[in-house]
């Protein structure tokens, strides 16, 4: 079955950077009207994501940024549900928001 291509948005990014591949340092969200949010505190960017109702595309983001992101939904003991392409994340569901890989 083909998807409609309409059928996914770009509601905002996301993009963390780490230390040493395991520290938080700095999150970032810019949504698509304009709003950026950045931040060094982990869970202050995971709440502001989960605010998000609809597609958040990270780069890479189903090796990378949405691990952490489930890590940090685990945490606290947050409902999700992914969708994986091998070991990677192709989709990552939780509240209101749907993190997406662009990679």
């Amino acid at each position: 079955m083909k998807r409609d291509p309409r059928s996914i948005g770009i509601d905002a990014v996301f993009d963390i950077e780490t230390e040493s591949w395991s520290t938080f340092v700095l999150g970032t969200v810019l949504t698509s009207n304009g709003r950026y949010f950045s931040t060094r505190d982990p869970e202050a960017l995971a709440s502001r994501i989960l605010q998000i109702d609809g597609d958040v595309w990270a780069h890479n983001g189903g090796r990378y940024d949405a691990l952490w992101l489930l890590s940090v939904l685990d945490n606290w003991g947050t409902s999700w549900r992914a969708h994986l392409a091998g070991a990677r994340i192709t989709l990552l569901e939780a509240a209101r928001v749907r993190v997406r890989d662009s990679y």
